[in-house]
Order: structure tokens, then sequence, then C-alpha cells
């Protein structure tokens, strides 16, 4: 093989070479893009289930019957007995705060009534 031969040939290796680099660089650049809007989309449904929850949670605090501390306390007695004791809600009478259905074990009225369990507890 002469020299003006092999030269070529580093030329061609070189086009092809750098015609491969354009192609990449042209789809990392499509795949960042793609990537972007995806970026945006989510953080488009992130702030839009925030504003909804923001919404949520002002409806009800404003709806509430008692005090923000209060309803915010209620809520988190919510899951069982233990944790409405624990926020000093319990034992509860039905309309007050930290009284839920499912706590009042035998349907007088009182929830989480000391030597009774809720369901919910039992289930844990």
């Amino acid at each position: 093989m002469s020299s003006i031969e092999h030269e070529g040939i580093a030329a061609g290796a070189q086009a092809d070479t750098e015609r491969i680099r354009r192609q990449a660089a042209r789809v990392a650049r499509v795949l960042q893009g793609r990537a972007r809007q995806r970026r945006r989309r989510r953080l488009l449904i992130a702030s839009g289930c925030a504003a909804a929850l923001l919404v949520a949670v002002g409806v009800g605090f404003a709806s509430s019957p008692w005090p923000p501390g209060v309803t915010v306390r209620h809520i988190v007695a919510a899951p069982s007995c233990e944790r409405a004791r624990m926020v000093r809600l319990a034992p509860a009478l039905r309309g007050e705060p930290g009284y839920w259905d499912r706590h009042d074990r035998n349907g007088n009225g009182v929830a989480c009534e000391y030597g009774l369990s809720s369901p919910v507890e039992e289930s844990l």
C-alpha cells in the first residue's frame, strides 16, 4: 500500500469519526432536551399537588370547629389510640377533638377508653 493510499484511508477514517461525533452530539442534545421537558413536567405536577394540598389544609383548618393547634392534635390522633394518648386527647367523647369512630370500640360515644384497644391498634 502506498503512502497516498494510506493517507486517503486515514482521511476517510477521520471524516467518518467526525461525522459520528456530530451525530452523537446531535442525539445528546435531543436527549437533554427531552430530559429537561420531563423535569419541567414533574416540577409542574409537584407544584400543582403542593398548591392543592395547601388549599385543602387551609379549607380544613378554616372549617374546623377547633383552634389550629387542637385541629393538628386531632389529626395526629387519627391513626391510633396510642397517638391520641400521646397528644393528650384520649379518652375523647363524640364531637370532641381526638374522637374517631374507629377508636370507639364498643360504640358508647367514648373513644380510646382505658382498658379497651381500638381495632386499628389490634391490626398493628
